[in-house]
Order: C-alpha cells, then structure tokens, then sequence
C-alpha cells in the first residue's frame, strides 16, 4: 500500500505544472538549488526561479538535496535573505 501511494504522489508531483501561477508570486522570493542534487534538479529550480518575478537564485556546488543542511553558504544565504 505504501509503495502504491508513494508512486502516486510522485506521479502528481510529476505531474504538476505551475508555470502559470509562478508569475503571479508577488513577495520576494530566493530559489536556491545544491548542485549535486538528483531529486529537484537545479535546471528546474533555475527554470521556477526565471518564472517568478524579481526572485533571486543560487545554485551551490558541493550541496544536494538537504542543502541547508550540507552547506553552511546556503544556509547564511537564506538568512541574509530573512534580513533584509
């Protein structure tokens, strides 16, 4: 059961397409993507990033999917971005 339900949730995450609600994001946004990660590939999180106006990105070498754990530049990235 649980395989079956994680296949579909995958296949809606496949599926899922925002590229007509990206624009309308409105608040500053930082799109930040680890370079060695095989889940969210940094392509698509550079391609939502160019669909979301004004929003900043960063692609980080050394890093994957738990970026903001493996790499301490995103992590002061993300918090800079907090502060201002």
């Amino acid at each position: 059961r649980l395989r079956t339900r994680y296949a579909q949730l995958d296949g809606a995450l496949q599926a899922f397409d925002g590229s007509e609600l990206a624009p309308l994001v409105k608040w500053p946004t930082l799109c930040l993507a680890g370079a060695e990660d095989v889940l969210t590939l940094p392509r698509e999180v550079l391609a939502t990033a160019s669909l979301i106006p004004g929003a900043e990105h960063e692609c980080f070498a050394n890093a994957g999917h738990s970026l903001l754990l493996e790499s301490a530049a995103a992590f002061e990235r993300v918090l800079a971005f907090l502060r201002r």
